[in-house]
């Protein structure tokens, strides 16, 4: 079997010592060593330089140095456990053997007592040494390289509470140098302060703690880096022992933890918003089921009134009264307007929506509108016993406005103080200037406002406690119309109300002159695209002699419109489709061609508009006049009029026609006298 090798550097100046060494290394029979030998220190730090022996046996007397210096001279070049190193002294000599030691030689021989076999025992425990040495100086290396490079900051303390040890991420951490922190307490350097600034020393882990514990900072601690920046952290604390068992200290890792605690309040924060859009949503779908069974209340309690006076006429016994005809039929006309009035709010608030509501704007006196307004209202005031105030105190009296939408907003404000004041109260319409604008206010002596409901009663779809509104008619659109419209003309419009029982105040602002572009450029109608179309009309127009040919699918409306043009005087042919009407244009010319054309767009919208631009190219062709045409349908909205103009209709009507509106329009077109017949 191969001796293992070794190479052994001595250094003495003795040639006797030398050769006994050599000759006792040479029996063992474990390693074949390879021999240096070196008389001075110069030559033996040589010779290590060149060699790199595995153990140096050193003379602690040279001609030159003596041994320590020679051992100093080869820790700084070699550095300290780069080989193991002996040191050989004389008899007596026991003080140096220890200050070699404690200077980092490895073991010491006495010359005189040296043997062969304690040579050989003595070179394989110093150079194992040296190799557990290098060992343990590799893994602290590590552990050091380990602990700085972790994302975690780590301190070590004595059991006195003193830093032995801190890495780098505990130098940034706590604005601290290693250098400048071993040695000092903990507690100077590892600063915790409350999250208002306080200190939070009871969360300092200062010291040794009990066996077996562990210490958690999971708190609201923060480390204060320096005046100015205190960051949060989390971590714990858990004691150092020793191969024995023995508590030697403690060691404290925590993290900074900012980025978590951003995200877990940015998470917070989008649970909440999201919590928070549920619930509204929610809300909202709520609002709009208990809307639409409003809807189907108000729409169908009308309708109810209608089919049952309806019915009551067409069974009325021969005898009954004209008292009883007449109730019927004035019936049957409150509720259609009724009825048209909430169609007309939903529509509105459809435009709305969609941006399609248009203003026509120009010149109007705003004290006349008002006063236009309150006669609306007077009758179901009075009917109340509800005491009417106005104070006008404005220099200013003609504004830019759409009249129509105006009077719309100031109505609705009149008409909902009416409805939540009780009998006996009081309303008062008032009417100033305020910083280029003009400020209408409404203040009633009604029911007030709920303080939670009252951020939201301008909003769609919101309604007060159905115990008070289940007593009115109505959408509760009217509120949300008003802020629309009133933002439309540039202004705003605010609620105030002290609470339930204590009355409201609405306040309407608007330019004082706003500049505004009329949107029409429209051709006239029986009314504007959403205008409350009125009651009643003072004069009715007379169509004595006026031939009109009327287009409508639908029996029941072609024969009551047909009635309705024969008792205003006109010759009236009826047809059902958009072919026989093309069959009654084609031929007529001359006397026999009507005066008007009256075409029902209903659900052949496209036919419609295939029989006039037929009807105009033919005309064309002949030169003759255009047939003046009316476009009279159910769909309403500024793109069906457009179309309808464009096709070549004059006049477009929305559905439900007022019959003097219709009689009117047809007597302007073929150019008919109005009558002074009411």
């Amino acid at each position: 079997m191969n001796a293992k090798k070794r190479t052994v550097l001595i250094i003495d100046d003795a040639p006797e010592d030398c050769l006994t060494y050599r000759r006792y290394l040479q029996k063992d029979p474990h390693y074949a060593y390879s021999i240096l030998e070196a008389s001075h220190g110069e030559d033996a730090l040589a010779s290590y330089r060149e060699k790199m022996p595995d153990c140096i046996l050193l003379d602690y007397y040279l001609p030159d140095t003596d041994g320590l210096d020679v051992l100093a001279a080869l820790q700084r070049q070699a550095g300290v456990h780069a080989c193991a190193i002996v040191v050989l002294t004389g008899e007596g000599d026991t003080d140096l053997a220890v200050r070699a030691m404690k200077q980092g030689a490895d073991d010491y021989l006495d010359k005189a007592r040296t043997t062969a076999e304690v040579l050989s025992r003595t070179i394989d425990n110093a150079i194992e040494k040296t190799r557990l040495q290098r060992e343990l100086d590799r893994q602290r290396e590590w552990s050091r390289i380990t602990l700085a490079s972790i994302a975690d900051a780590v301190i070590a303390i004595d059991t006195e509470g003193v830093i032995t040890y801190m890495n780098t991420m505990a130098e940034f951490l706590t604005g601290w140098s290693s250098s400048a922190a071993i040695g000092r307490p903990l507690g100077q350097v590892y600063r915790l302060v409350a999250a208002a600034g306080q200190p939070a020393a009871a969360h300092e882990p200062i010291g040794p703690i009990a066996p077996g514990a562990v210490l958690e900072l999971t708190g609201p601690a923060r480390l204060s880096r320096n005046e100015k920046i205190a960051i949060p952290i989390e971590g714990n604390g858990a004691a150092i022992r020793d191969e024995d068992g023995k508590i030697v200290g403690t060691v404290v890792v925590f993290r900074d933890v900012s980025e978590r605690k951003e995200a877990e309040a940015e998470r917070e924060a989008l649970l909440a918003r999201e919590q928070k859009a549920r619930a509204e949503a929610e809300a909202a779908t709520r609002a709009k089921d208990e809307f639409l069974a409003l809807v189907s209340h108000e729409l169908r309690s009308p309708l109810n009134a209608i089919y049952g006076w309806t019915h009551m006429l067409s069974n009325m016994p021969p005898d009954a009264g004209p008292e009883l005809t007449q109730r019927a039929l004035d019936a049957i006309q409150h509720n259609a307007q009724a009825q048209l009035e909430l169609i007309e709010d939903l529509l509105d608030t459809a435009r709305i929506a969609n941006g399609k509501l248009r203003l026509s704007i120009r010149t109007v006196d705003l004290h006349l509108l008002a006063e236009s307004a309150l006669d609306s209202v007077r009758p179901a005031a009075e009917a109340k016993k509800i005491e009417l105030k106005t104070r006008y105190r404005s220099d200013v009296q003609q504004i830019d406005a759409d009249p129509d939408r105006l009077r719309q907003v100031i109505w609705n404000l009149l008409s909902n103080a009416v409805k939540f004041t009780p009998e006996g109260g009081s309303i008062e319409l008032s009417v100033k200037d305020a910083d280029g604008y003009v400020e209408m206010t409404v203040q009633d002596s009604g029911e007030g406002i709920a303080p939670e409901l009252l951020p939201h009663i301008f909003e769609r779809f919101r309604q007060a406690d159905r115990s008070t509104t289940e007593r009115q008619r109505g959408l509760g659109l009217g509120l949300a119309l008003v802020r629309h419209l009133a933002e439309l003309h540039g202004g705003t419009v605010a609620a105030a109300s002290a609470g339930p029982g204590q009355g409201a105040t609405f306040t309407l602002r608007l330019p004082s002159r706003a500049a505004r572009k009329d949107a029409a450029g429209e051709a006239p109608s029986g009314r504007e695209e959403g205008e409350r179309p009125p009651a009643k009309l003072a004069k009715l127009a007379s169509l004595t002699g006026a031939r009109v040919l009327l287009v409508d699918e639908q029996i029941e409306t072609r024969e009551l419109l047909g009635s309705l043009l024969r008792q205003a005087g006109a010759e009236t042919a009826t047809v059902a489709s958009g072919a026989e009407a093309s069959m009654r244009l084609a031929p007529l010319a001359g006397p026999e061609r009507p005066d008007v054309l009256i075409y029902a767009i209903t659900t052949l919208e496209e036919e419609a508009y295939a029989v006039l631009r037929n009807l105009r190219a033919g005309e064309a062709e002949r030169h003759a006049d255009p047939l003046p045409a009316i476009a009279l349908t159910a769909y309403g909205g500024q793109e069906g009029r457009r179309r309808a103009l464009t096709a070549g209709f004059q006049v477009y009507i929305s559905k439900p026609a007022q019959p003097a509106v219709l009689i009117q329009a047809v007597a302007a077109l073929a150019g008919r006298p109005m009558s002074d017949s009411p």
